[in-house]
């Protein structure tokens, strides 16, 4: 077995959906760096991945400080690190209630969170996945502060 398949074999990943929505454009979110989440979402993780599916609509993402990256059906973004970033979609503030966000996060409520400005509506399915970072430190290192997946044969 090569060095990285010994890597691999040691990486246990769990995970879970945590979040559905539904949000009408204009609309914005910010997500706190994930040592804010873990206490709600995986109480005693050493360290948390956090992904977010685009299912239909469109979006963009943003790290602090990085240019907005667009986001369409089949997209999946993952921060690697944890790290804060935004999720917007049309122009305007129409801010998302992170209170509210929590709430169904802490009550583990599945069903979409709607909200937003009325206007065309970007489906999400968001998660995380929690590992151990001295067994995943070698390929958490390796990785930038976001990874987007596209689509089959869509160009990035």
């Amino acid at each position: 077995m090569d060095a990285f398949s010994e890597v691999l074999n040691g990486v246990r990943l769990k995970g879970a959906v945590f979040f559905r929505a539904e949000f009408s454009s204009p609309w914005r979110l910010s997500t706190p760096h994930c040592r804010v989440l873990t206490p709600a979402l995986a109480p005693g993780a050493p360290h948390m991945l956090i992904y977010h599916f685009v299912v239909d609509g469109s979006a963009r993402v943003c790290l602090d400080g990085e240019p907005e990256v667009d986001l369409s059906p089949g997209d999946i973004v993952v921060f690697p690190h944890g790290d804060p970033h935004r999720l917007s979609s049309g122009s305007g503030s129409n801010q998302i209630d992170p209170a509210a966000l929590l709430e169904k996060v802490a009550t583990r409520d599945l069903s979409p969170m709607r909200a937003g400005g009325g206007g065309a509506t970007t489906g999400f399915v968001c998660g995380y996945l929690t590992c151990d970072p001295l067994l995943c430190g070698p390929i958490l290192e390796a990785e930038p502060a976001c990874v987007l997946q596209a689509k089959k044969g869509h160009a990035r």
